[in-house]
């Protein structure tokens, strides 16, 4: 069985038809992410739109379900395979202007519900509401007037089968919108595009949604834009599918959806900021292939129309497609001069021969906000020169290339005794910006997780507060982290896990002056 399961996964990625760049894999590379297994147990293809119900409820976290804990489950690091790649979010938080917070987590007891916890300004539960599910949590935004949008995504669609293919269906990703009465407004089953694909691998349409990768909604004038990986059609020549993401776009006022766009394959982690001073989206890949790099993109809609502009941040050493980015997804935030972009990647230029032989640094990179530079296949041509960061050349895709303009926050020189994973950045209401992650190391190619840590920094990357050790709280490998507000500012950084033994949620905060508290949420 243990065989059977490692070349269904194996086939997932292994992408090596010359209508995909993809094709010089490393057999060891090319698992997927755990959940992929659960796909090979259950294949659907629904033809009847997806129905929500919504219903309000008080009580204990235990009386609805159990929430993940990320503190005792994927504990994986440098030296994991699975670690390459995002995966479904378990908890996404919306803090809202009058100090209170809503917490949606997938429930893990009955996958059939998303539960979206409402906590006052004191952070207490009063209340939950239960919404259906497609089986995993997709993401989780609000709008202006209180009305909330949630994700959901089928994660046992079809497995690697050959059919159905080329068909835009129902019931594998579905957006709902709930009023701020607690009723269901709409439910937009998620097509990207319903048109046939007429030549060559169908890229648009949904199969296998989260393959290998994670998922993001943001809310923004008018707009709910969704980001997320999933799988191609099917490709006869390799008896597999691709891995890409795909942009889609909902009316809020509606639910009809506007043709969406393909964004980078292999894409395996994803980000959405909205900058409405220039009323467009922002979006951030982890791109495998296609480019291999991080990748910053400007999303806009005018009418039934969107236009997506990708610019390159950095490049990443290494094979094209290879699965292999010894890079992390960070975040990026819209600052004053511009988007501020955090990962954390091997600071040696060197290629290692597997995982977990050279540290993970934070590294950080300013992209302007007009973006007129051309782009070349060498660079990253529309960093900001006046951040004064260094040039960092690899060999990427088989070329020469300069990283410019990056600055390296942290000086791991041993993976021995220490690596920066899981990285996120906040900007707070007062334009400070708080970054955290986790220190692991690896002996004997085993990866250990050490400790967690924060620093606070400014707009030009400046280090203010020097990195501060918060001890062992994990941060959710496919979670944000975002600032917490009360009723005047936001000037808190916070996460939620869950704690399966005892089935309450803990919130973590952390401030400006690095101070970290715990509050639970029975």
């Amino acid at each position: 069985m243990i065989k059977f399961i490692s070349f269904t996964l194996l086939a997932f990625l292994n992408c090596s038809s010359p209508l995909n760049p993809f094709g010089s894999e490393k057999k060891d590379n090319s698992k997927l992410i755990a959940a992929t297994i659960a796909r090979l147990n259950s294949r659907s293809n629904a033809t009847s739109p997806t129905q929500t119900s919504v219903s309000f409820v008080t009580g204990s976290i235990s009386s609805i379900g159990t929430p993940y804990d990320w503190n005792t489950q994927d504990l994986i690091g440098p030296a994991d395979h699975y670690s390459n790649y995002g995966a479904a979010p378990q908890f996404a938080l919306q803090s809202n202007s009058d100090g209170s917070l809503d917490v949606a987590w997938q429930n893990q007891t009955d996958k059939t519900k998303v539960v979206i916890t409402k906590l006052n300004s004191s952070f207490t539960s009063i209340g939950h509401l239960l919404v259906s599910s497609l089986g995993a949590l997709g993401g989780y935004t609000k709008d202006d007037s209180g009305n909330s949008y949630i994700m959901t995504a089928n994660t046992t669609d079809i497995g690697n089968v050959a059919s159905p293919d080329n068909a835009a269906r129902n019931g594998v990703v579905a957006l709902v919108k709930i009023a701020s009465s607690n009723s269901v407004s709409f439910t937009t089953d998620l097509k990207v595009n319903p048109t046939n694909n007429t030549s060559g691998i169908d890229l648009i349409h949904i199969f296998n949604p989260m393959t290998a990768g994670s998922s993001r909604i943001q809310f923004g004038n008018g707009i709910v834009l969704s980001l997320f990986a999933k799988n191609t059609g099917y490709d006869s020549s390799i008896s597999s599918r691709h891995q890409n993401a795909v942009i889609t776009t909902v009316q809020s006022s509606d639910g009809v959806e506007i043709n969406g766009k393909n964004a980078y394959s292999h894409s395996f982690d994803q980000r959405i900021l909205y900058d409405k001073d220039n009323t467009r989206f922002v979006t951030l890949e982890l791109g495998d292939a296609y480019d291999r790099a991080i990748g910053l993109s400007t999303y806009s809609v005018s009418g039934a129309t969107g236009t997506k502009k990708t610019f390159k941040v950095f490049l990443i050493k290494g094979t094209l497609g290879q699965n292999y980015t010894y890079t992390r997804l960070g975040g990026v935030v819209n600052t004053a001069s511009g988007y501020l972009v955090l990962f954390s990647t091997e600071s040696d230029a060197t290629v290692p021969s597997g995982l977990g032989v050279y540290p993970m640094n934070l590294a950080l990179v300013r992209m302007t906000k007009t973006l007129a530079i051309t782009e070349t296949s060498t660079g990253n041509a529309n960093y900001d020169s006046t951040f004064a960061g260094a040039d960092f050349a690899v060999t990427s895709s088989s070329k020469a290339v300069t990283n410019k303009g990056v600055k390296w926050l942290t000086s791991y020189s041993s993976i021995a005794t220490g690596s920066a994973e899981r990285p996120r950045i906040v900007q707070l209401s007062d334009s400070s910006i708080i970054v955290l992650w986790e220190e692991w190391k690896v002996a004997s190619s085993t990866s250990s997780y050490l400790t967690t840590k924060a620093m606070l920094i400014d707009a030009d990357g400046n280090i203010v507060k020097v990195a501060t050790d918060l001890g062992k709280v994990h941060i959710g490998r496919a979670d944000d982290i975002i600032p917490i507000c009360s009723s005047s500012n936001c000037l808190e950084a916070g996460w939620v896990t869950g704690d399966k033994t005892n089935k309450t949620l803990k919130l973590y905060k952390v401030d400006k002056n690095l101070t970290l508290t715990t509050t639970v949420v029975n």
